[in-house]
């Protein structure tokens, strides 16, 4: 068993949306606790980073030439909504990284496309717990509660018409990966506000 002591936040009620800003507040909490920056705490609460996301609205219908098309934000460049709002969406790794970068210049490393999808779980499982052995928590997109993921919403990127649709899989979640044991990964879960172990 390995474990990094990072204290778990728990998003509710204010960020029903926010578990990304969450987790990254979390780390970035953690990093301030142990020199590895100088910010103050008030501007890496998770509060304070859901108000300073990049945002996007969250999909609304239009007419385009008659048609009723439904088009929002992408979850790739920005957090889709409000992360105070309860029927909101959220935000994927880059927007997340760039944030971190902001007060850890040089330190966001994404490892989610094909770092990761060349991997299979076990050797996924390995390079997760190598980043634990190094001392460096992992912020991880899986779904809430590991719950069986499912596409729920479906729309067109409000700034690229002609880009791919927008499919949104259900019920995305982020959290923060601290530790592992043996059959199980050691999770700091905003939804839970507790340190949670997951198979």
């Amino acid at each position: 068993m390995r474990c990094i002591d990072i204290a778990p936040i728990h998003q509710y009620p204010a960020l029903p949306t926010g578990c990304e800003v969450t987790a990254l507040s979390m780390m970035l909490l953690w990093a301030k606790k142990n020199g590895r920056h100088t910010h103050s705490s008030d501007d890496i609460a998770y509060t304070k980073l859901a108000q300073v996301i990049i945002k996007e609205p969250d999909p609304h219908e239009v007419e385009i030439d008659g048609t009723p098309v439904t088009v929002g934000g992408n979850p790739y460049r920005a957090f889709v909504g409000l992360p105070t709002s309860p029927s909101s969406f959220g935000v994927f790794h880059g927007p997340i990284a760039a944030l971190l970068d902001q007060f850890m210049p040089g330190c966001a490393e994404d490892i989610t496309n094909d770092t990761l999808k060349s991997k299979s779980d076990e050797e996924a499982g390995i390079m997760f717990q190598q980043y634990i052995d190094s001392g460096r928590p992992v912020i991880v997109w899986a779904t809430l509660e590991m719950k069986p993921p499912r596409p729920t919403d479906e729309w067109r990127d409000v700034h690229d018409m002609n880009a791919p649709p927008v499919v949104w899989i259900s019920p995305e979640h982020c959290m923060l990966l601290v530790g592992y044991t043996e059959d199980a990964f050691i999770i700091n879960d905003p939804h839970t506000g507790r340190v949670e172990h997951y198979p």
